[in-house]
């Protein structure tokens, strides 16, 4: 059975306590009805921020956002980590300048990808730019592609999945002044490996499949 996530706007939403993970019949990415299951990520407030770097003359904040401590099932624990890596990686790619060393973010990666996103945040710091995400136009649309599977309580260790995600990415680069230097829209088609990694689900490695100009919708196939 393949489990589709609802789109819901903007990758930048606030994890707070018990995060809201409905199971519900759903439609498919196309927008014609689908017997299939839905899990839908409800959005909640602001967290409490997290010190993560101080001067001898002031002190910068970084929030600080969690996954709930129980899920009603390991598809719910999959989306939701996937979902926290991306407002995790634009906390710490963002202002007041990007930060390699920002913890939170790697307690839900491993693997390649969490040697590339290190590097990646380490060019930006260098460089000297940030990447935000302005508006609340952005979303998410996930689904579970070919799983090996059914999934139950109690994964072994290295156990695999791919989550499908078209994602349409609004989000800038700009340089510590403010100024924009790229702020091209796009939609991309990714195909996200997710494992099981000393006991927890993280983010193994990120496949960008396919590239579109401005919003538009992926391939309703597995294009993983």
């Amino acid at each position: 059975m393949r489990i589709v996530s609802k789109t819901f706007r903007s990758t930048a939403f606030r994890w707070v306590g018990v995060v809201g993970l409905m199971l519900a019949s759903g439609c498919s990415g196309s927008g014609t009805a689908s017997p299939t299951t839905a899990a839908e990520v409800n959005a909640g407030p602001t967290t409490e921020a997290q010190e993560v770097a101080a001067t001898t003359t002031e002190v910068v904040e970084r929030e600080q956002v969690t996954l709930p401590d129980e899920f009603s099932s390991p598809q719910d624990e999959i989306i939701a980590t996937y979902l926290l890596y991306n407002e995790l990686y634009l906390i710490a790619a963002g202002e007041p300048e990007a930060d390699p060393g920002y913890e939170p973010l790697y307690e839900v990666l491993a693997g390649p990808h969490e040697e590339y996103i290190r590097d990646t945040l380490t060019e930006l710091q260098e460089a000297g730019h940030v990447h935000l995400e302005p508006s609340d136009a952005g979303s998410h649309t996930v689904r579970f592609g070919r799983t090996g599977g059914p999934i139950e309580e109690g994964e072994e260790e290295d156990r695999e999945v791919i989550l499908l995600d078209c994602f349409y990415n609004v989000t800038e680069i700009r340089d510590l002044d403010g100024n924009t230097i790229d702020d091209e829209y796009e939609t991309l088609a990714i195909a996200a490996v997710m494992k099981v990694i000393d006991g927890k689900w993280r983010v193994f490695g990120i496949d960008v499949k396919q590239v579109f100009e401005g919003e538009a919708e992926c391939s309703s196939g597995d294009w993983s």
